[in-house]
């Protein structure tokens, strides 16, 4: 199908406020869409087979599934556009900015004092907007971000989601399972030029062990293996990454997910506590902003943690940024960190807001 024709279709089905997502995994040519043909809001369960999951940073709520009733499939370029270097200005939140600036040196003191090691505090960003329509942001985001996992979710009764997540939760197939440790962020003009400091080489750190050890604490994983941590480029920021892999031969994808969300990338260490220090203190609910989301079938799922992303409304946009928290950390560069963050989604509304 050609793209004109996929786009056509899909916004006829979204006129009818039927439930559709439609996504395009790292680097692929293929756009994907599944259209759900009933108006139902489908949950998950054990003997689901097909379909695109969506769960939230909650783990006590569990996911919803958009039916693969009907999908359809187009091509587009997947040449890489130049990386956008400009910087989309916010308006200044005076008491956003000290609210969290507040909770950051809260969180911090928290660290010093208890058996907590990383905590991730996230803030969201209302933004009033002009209308637009929702799929040409989109068609944006999959020409600025060849290399993320884009996507645009919408249920009449839980809204409009769209993102460009660089960091994947898990792929299994064949019983052979791929993941990464991802955290850490850089600014910099090219990746050759980027310093990492002690706390973000911890933060990763701290990541790839607790992934590693959910993953070991699980039966019938044989092998656990990763590499070390590499510099990648995820938009105009950089980040620090480990490649994991494991052969899974027991393990329900459910029970992946138990273990491995929310990972530390987007929780804390220990998982728990993190957890609960965000619930008590964050103040806000952070719906599917931080959870996974992705294809999930009898051959192969491929689940993404849901970053970069906003909600939209017609006339309202909200964006979700976060930073990773150690003893170590400085709360006005944490400021700045989810203020860099949050340009991947600014660059798409920019000319709307």
């Amino acid at each position: 199908m050609n793209a004109t024709d996929f786009f056509n279709r899909i916004e006829d089905h979204w006129d009818k406020q039927q439930p559709l997502v439609v996504y395009k995994t790292p680097n692929a040519p293929r756009v994907r869409a599944y259209l759900q043909n009933d108006s139902l809001l489908h949950r998950v369960s054990e003997s689901t087979a097909s379909g695109f999951v969506m769960g939230k940073f909650d783990t006590n709520e569990p996911p919803f599934l958009i039916l693969d009733d009907e999908v359809l499939e187009t091509e587009i370029d997947t040449q890489s556009p130049p990386q956008p270097t400009e910087t989309v200005a916010l308006p200044h939140n005076s008491k956003e900015y000290q609210r969290y600036i507040a909770l950051l040196n809260q969180c911090i003191q928290e660290i010093q004092n208890t058996h907590l090691k990383k905590v991730v505090l996230s803030r969201s960003i209302d933004l009033p907007l002009k209308k637009v329509n929702p799929w040409e942001l989109f068609q944006k985001a999959l020409s600025l971000y060849p290399s993320a996992f884009c996507y645009i979710w919408y249920h009449p009764q839980k809204g409009m989601w769209l993102g460009a997540t660089p960091e994947t939760l898990f792929n299994l197939k064949n019983q052979q399972l791929s993941t990464m440790a991802l955290a850490g962020t850089a600014i910099a003009t090219d990746i050759n030029l980027v310093q990492w400091s002690p706390k973000e080489i911890h933060e990763q750190e701290l990541v790839t062990d607790s992934i590693l050890k959910a993953l070991r604490s699980l039966e019938g994983n044989e092998t656990v293996t990763f590499t070390p941590a590499e510099t990648v480029q995820a938009g105009s920021l950089f980040h620090l990454k480990s490649h994991i892999a494991a052969t899974v031969t027991k393990a329900s994808v459910w029970e992946l997910v138990a273990a491995l969300h929310p990972t530390p990338a987007v929780g804390g260490v220990p998982r728990k506590k993190a957890f609960d220090f965000i619930q008590k203190n964050e103040g806000y609910n952070r719906s599917f902003y931080s959870g996974y989301l992705g294809p999930i079938s009898d051959k192969e799922t491929h689940l993404f943690v849901n970053l970069r992303c906003l909600q939209w409304q017609p006339h309202l946009v909200t964006l979700y940024v976060g930073s990773g928290i150690t003893a170590a950390s400085d709360p006005q560069s944490e400021w700045e960190e989810t203020q860099q963050k949050a340009q991947t989604m600014l660059r798409l509304i920019s000319s709307t807001i």
